[in-house]
């Protein structure tokens, strides 16, 4: 039951953030355990490897929540263009 909960969250989430000018920028959410938490999706670019990409990530959220963190959703894709390399995402954490 809390998979489906996040999974209906993450999908709020990614079509509340379809805009350009909110990647990377985590929004405030009320994640479904009633806690405070942020969803964010974007591209972090020339980082080819994941777990630096992860860690980029997770920084983004501890940065905006001024605490510790426990990501519930992470979905990552590697991807290669004509000048870069990296990994666009879609995530969901909650400030401890």
């Amino acid at each position: 039951m809390r998979t489906i909960s996040l999974m209906i969250l993450t999908a709020i989430f990614l079509s509340a953030c379809a805009v350009d000018q909110v990647s990377n920028k985590p929004i405030p959410t009320l994640l479904p355990n009633n806690k405070p938490g942020f969803g964010m999706r974007g591209i972090i670019q020339f980082t080819p490897d994941e777990a630096k990409a992860r860690q980029e990530i997770e920084g983004i959220f501890v940065q905006a929540c001024s605490s510790a963190i426990k990501i519930h959703s992470l979905k990552m894709e590697k991807y290669t263009g004509p000048i870069n390399n990296g990994y666009t995402y879609a995530a969901v954490a909650e400030c401890l």
